[in-house]
């Protein structure tokens, strides 16, 4: 693997700010395709109905809540470029690998410190089966 498969020059960052324009968009249409999908109260016939519609709303509350979020990461991102700051970790401000950001755009961290990351949060979760405590307890 040589380095220009990893390093961001010019030409990959504006690649990159392409894919989160586009995810910005998408999500912002799926707002409107969310509220199109939501059924009032008023309008429901029966119980079945109406317990329908309930699961609906929670669904498309639970994914605007995610959409949301991921917005946001997006909107952190975008900053970041606009800054010059992006594609650096947060956490050794090491460079993020291009390969890394083309398959998560508002990665944060680069792949050595969210796979330290991902370890330290196993193991703080980590619960004896024979005793019922952490790890870190016993």
């Amino acid at each position: 693997m040589t380095n220009e498969n990893l390093s961001l020059d010019e030409n990959k960052i504006l690649q990159l700010k392409k894919i989160l324009l586009e995810q910005k968009e998408d999500i912002q249409n799926s707002y409107s395709a969310i509220k199109d999908l939501a059924i009032s109260s008023d309008e429901t016939s029966d119980v079945v109905d109406s317990a329908t519609s309930s699961s609906l709303h929670s669904d498309g509350f639970r994914f605007l809540n995610r959409r949301t979020s991921y917005l946001k990461k997006i909107n952190n991102s975008l900053l970041k470029i606009k800054l010059g700051e992006f594609g650096i970790c947060e956490e050794c401000d090491g460079e993020i690998s291009y390969r890394r950001l083309l398959a998560r755009p508002t990665a944060t961290l680069c792949i050595d410190c969210k796979e330290d990351s991902e370890h330290q949060e196993i193991s703080r979760h980590k619960v004896s089966q024979s005793y019922g405590k952490s790890i870190a307890e016993i």
